[in-house]
Order: C-alpha cells, then sequence, then structure tokens
C-alpha cells in the first residue's frame, strides 16, 4: 500500500515518455520495435547516416506515430538526404554527413527519436579521430550511448525492467576495409552491436580509409614525372660537330 496522498507516478523513478511506451508494448503490441542506425563511410571524409525502422501493425496506426514519423522524414530531407516508407511497417531515412558534421548529425538523429514525448531520450557522447598517413587515414570513433532512460531503475541505479524483450536496437558501422572492434560482431564489411536498452553502450572501432588528397597528389606525381620520362626518351639527340 502507498502512503496517503502519494500517487504512484511519485512513488516510481520513471520517466513518463517510457513509462508510455512500457505500458503501451505490455498491453497493445504483438511485434517488436526493432531500430538499426547505420554509419557509412563512402570515402575517408563523407558518407551517410541510415535509420531502418520496423514497427508493429497496433503501433502504426497511431496518430502520435504518425506524426512522429512524418517529423523524421522531414528533418532527413531538411538536413539533404531522404526518408521514404520501404514496406507496411518499414520506414528508411538517409542522412549525409562529412567526418566535421558527423557528431552532429548523430546528435539531431537521436535528438528526434524522442519527439512527441514516444520514445526515451538517449544522451550521447561520440567522438571521431583522424590520423593521416599520407595514402591511408586512419579513423578511431569512440561511443558512450546512454540507454539508462529505455529501463526502470531504482534510485540507486539498480535496473529494475529493460524494454529488450519487445526492442531490437542495432548499431552498424559501415567501412570500406572493415574495421577492429572487440565488441562488435562482423558481418562482412560491417561492425555490428546489439544495443542493451537500461545501460550505458560503450562502443569502439578502429579503421583505415584510402586518403583522396594522398592519392591526389601521388597521381599528379606520376603524371608529371610520367611525363617528364617519356619527354626525355623522346627529345631528339644532337649530333657531335
Amino acid at each position: 500500500m502507498l502512503p496517503p496522498g502519494t500517487s504512484l507516478a511519485k512513488s516510481l523513478p520513471l520517466h513518463l515518455p517510457l513509462l508510455i511506451f512500457v505500458l503501451l508494448a505490455v498491453l497493445v503490441l504483438t511485434g517488436c520495435v526493432q531500430y538499426r542506425l547505420d554509419v557509412r563511410f563512402d570515402n575517408a571524409s563523407q558518407g551517410q547516416v541510415i535509420q531502418h525502422l520496423r514497427l508493429p501493425e497496433q503501433l502504426t496506426e497511431r496518430v502520435e506515430v504518425d506524426r512522429w514519423l512524418a517529423a523524421q522524414v522531414r528533418q532527413a530531407r531538411a538536413l539533404g538526404g531522404n526518408g521514404q516508407r520501404v514496406a507496411d511497417q518499414e520506414w528508411l531515412l538517409e542522412i549525409p554527413f562529412t567526418t566535421a558534421d558527423l557528431e552532429q548529425r548523430l546528435q539531431q538523429v537521436l535528438g528526434s527519436l524522442a519527439g512527441d514525448d514516444l520514445f526515451p531520450p538517449v544522451l550521447s557522447q561520440f567522438h571521431l579521430s583522424e590520423q593521416n598517413f599520407l595514402l591511408l587515414v586512419r579513423h578511431r570513433l569512440v561511443w558512450d550511448l546512454d540507454l539508462r532512460s529505455w529501463g526502470i531503475s531504482t534510485p540507486e541505479g539498480q535496473l529494475l525492467a529493460s524494454p529488450a524483450a519487445f526492442t531490437q536496437l542495432e548499431f552498424h558501422l559501415h567501412t570500406s576495409w572493415g574495421a577492429q572492434a572487440a565488441t562488435a560482431l562482423a558481418q562482412g564489411s560491417d561492425r555490428v552491436w546489439q544495443l542493451k536498452p537500461g545501460e550505458v553502450n560503450h562502443l569502439e572501432a578502429a579503421f583505415w580509409s584510402p586518403s583522396p588528397f594522398g592519392l591526389g597528389t601521388l597521381g599528379i606525381l606520376l603524371l608529371v614525372g610520367g611525363g617528364t620520362y617519356l619527354k626525355g626518351r623522346h627529345q631528339p639527340v644532337t649530333p657531335p660537330t
């Protein structure tokens, strides 16, 4: 029994959007919310942030979900990308990035997930460092993704319940030559992390990319050197007098 004058909302340290989400999932959902976030590097300095979202049919019929999805598509297009429905219950959102603005793009993507109080907020600390070795660039990615708001915890921080049973969250890192990542699964050139709701997820990876500037410089040097060599071979020899 609760003390007189104490509401259930005050007695539990629950975030309201999470409570709505948990109750909705327990009461009406028969499927699983699937959210996959891809960071795809096309080259050393550019790529795409791709969101692949699949919602159960009962959830897609709700008006607030419709409004939330429309906002996701508008944001993708405002950032120079695209968003579209690819199946009855699936959406694909693509946003271009450069290495200089990748952290900002990810913050914008994660911030939009909490729109309309549909999903709990996500805290993120992302860092991408680069080392240029003339022809190659070495990248190191470190990402702390705080999903504790997706769980129900005691005031002491002990996890009581997590929506992992009906929520599938994945992060995919795609690079041309793969990446070194001890805590990730390898799927071809992708490295895949299964994110855990209710916990702080620590992701680290290191990978190499060809340097467009270095390769361009090498091409110019080879072209100049080859031209000089050919010019020397075809230069007429002046006979001795």
